[in-house]
């Protein structure tokens, strides 16, 4: 897994990337667009991370947007500065 560059959490560099995102946009309430133009990457792309990070109760998709859960927050401050 370190050779692909897979934490042990199953999560990649982009996913991470993702986390970050949200949480420098506040961590509560981000929408789709907010991470779309913050990441230079396409909706799907979004997506398909997203989906893994929900699974693995990192992230929580409210009303108001995207929200990282008590779990999220914990795995990026644990991960400051690795990008």
């Amino acid at each position: 897994l370190t050779m692909c560059e897979i934490d042990e959490d199953g999560l990649t560099a982009e996913h991470m990337a993702y986390l970050h995102t949200v949480e420098q946009a506040g961590g509560i309430g981000v929408g789709l667009s907010t991470i779309n133009t913050l990441m230079l990457l396409p909706e799907q792309t979004i997506r398909e991370i997203e989906r893994l990070l929900l699974r693995r109760g990192l992230l929580v998709l409210e009303k108001t947007g995207r929200e990282l859960t008590n779990k999220g927050f914990t795995k990026v401050s644990q991960n400051k500065g690795v990008r």
